[in-house]
């Protein structure tokens, strides 16, 4: 178990894994950690390869690579994030994938995560994340002001690959489009997206005790509700 920590400032400056490496079949739980402003070739904060992590309660901010993968590198694994906070990562590369979490040949879940202010410049590549013949799990999760390349999808680009998305909010991305290939139900998809219990309606983000992005609500003396409250399958 590694908990508790703040990891910054870390900069191999090649490699995989700036901050954690983790390798060869090992099942690391990371929770309640900081990662900031750490860099290398990839995953600028975590590198995941024949691994099965689980990361909870952490926040990725302001970390970036060279190549895939901003804060998370993950590369045939299995593993679940939960209550992850991923703020303004980044790449330094043209050519380079994903501005958060890049996923290849990976199963994984990703549940009650805020993804904001990430971005990817490389050809087609998401903003917040890339999947590249993954599976993989989004529940409750939001998506806001993450900047992809504006020749692929604003927050999530998928490759061959099988994403199931429930209960979540896509909002003020650049480009806001969301591939097609991906199953989208229950969520508020800023330009629409066919699937059960979708709406498309601005989520009225205020600040609250932990910060931004919590749901306008009348019940809580906000002038009014958010469309998104009791939206969810859930």
């Amino acid at each position: 178990v590694v908990q508790g920590f703040t990891i910054r400032n870390c900069n191999p400056a090649s490699g995989y894994g700036a901050a954690v490496l983790c390798e060869s079949d090992s099942s690391p739980t990371i929770m309640e950690c900081i990662f900031q402003s750490n860099y290398c070739s990839r995953g600028g904060a975590i590198s995941a390869e024949y691994s099965d992590p689980i990361i909870y309660q952490c926040e990725f901010n302001q970390n970036s690579s060279h190549s895939m993968g901003g804060a998370c590198y993950f590369n045939r694994f299995d593993a679940y994030i939960s209550d992850c906070v991923f703020n303004g990562n980044f790449q330094t590369y043209a050519s380079s994938s994903a501005g958060a979490i890049y996923s290849g040949f990976s199963d994984f879940s990703i549940e009650n995560c805020l993804l904001i202010n990430n971005s990817a410049s490389g050809f087609s590549d998401g903003g917040a994340a890339t999947l590249y013949r993954s599976t993989v799990s989004v529940k409750n999760c939001t998506f806001s002001q993450n900047s992809g390349d504006v020749n692929g999808d604003g927050p999530i680009e998928s490759n061959n690959s099988t994403v199931s998305i429930v209960d979540s909010i896509f909002w003020g991305n650049t480009p806001a489009s969301l591939s097609t290939e991906m199953s989208i139900t229950f969520s508020n998809v800023e330009e629409g997206f066919p699937g059960t219990g979708n709406i498309s309606s601005d989520p009225e983000f205020v600040t609250g005790p932990a910060g931004d992005y919590y749901l306008s609500d009348a019940y809580a003396g906000e002038p009014l509700s958010s469309d998104s409250i009791d939206a969810g399958e859930n």
